[in-house]
């Protein structure tokens, strides 16, 4: 008797999380490639991260009587289909929000106590730009 293991190129269910973070620009297209493309070839949980006002108001179900498609298809492809939401204050510049994410992760790289002591390890040489 002969056996043989195949082991899968997928991850376990629940072993990868994506995380969709911004507007809601993009709209049904975008969001049917992201369900195509990462969620189920990965087997993946989705996070969105949007702004508070659009989700309370695909929440709203008076809204959403008199919405456009595109509202009921992000209502279905992202909050529905997400395993957690995180309401986020409207941004302006997400390059912004970006960049502070890079300075903390600096920081916390080269054990700096706060992002300003990591931008300054990284410009002195002592932590990589990567």
């Amino acid at each position: 008797l002969h056996l043989t293991y195949l082991r899968s190129p997928y991850p376990h269910a629940g072993s990868v999380m994506v995380v969709v973070a911004g507007s809601n620009r993009g709209g049904p297209p975008t969001w049917e490639s992201i369900h195509e493309h990462l969620l189920v070839p990965l087997r993946a949980d989705l996070t969105v991260v949007l702004p508070a006002p659009w989700i309370a108001r695909l929440r709203d179900a008076a809204y959403l009587a008199t919405a456009p498609a595109s509202e009921h298809a992000a209502k279905l492809l992202l909050l529905d289909a997400a395993k957690l939401v995180v309401p986020v204050p409207e941004i302006d510049d997400w390059g912004d929000v970006l960049d502070s994410m890079e300075r903390q992760a600096r920081a916390a790289r080269c054990g700096a106590a706060s992002p300003a002591q990591g931008a300054a390890a990284a410009a002195s040489g002592e932590i990589g730009s990567t």
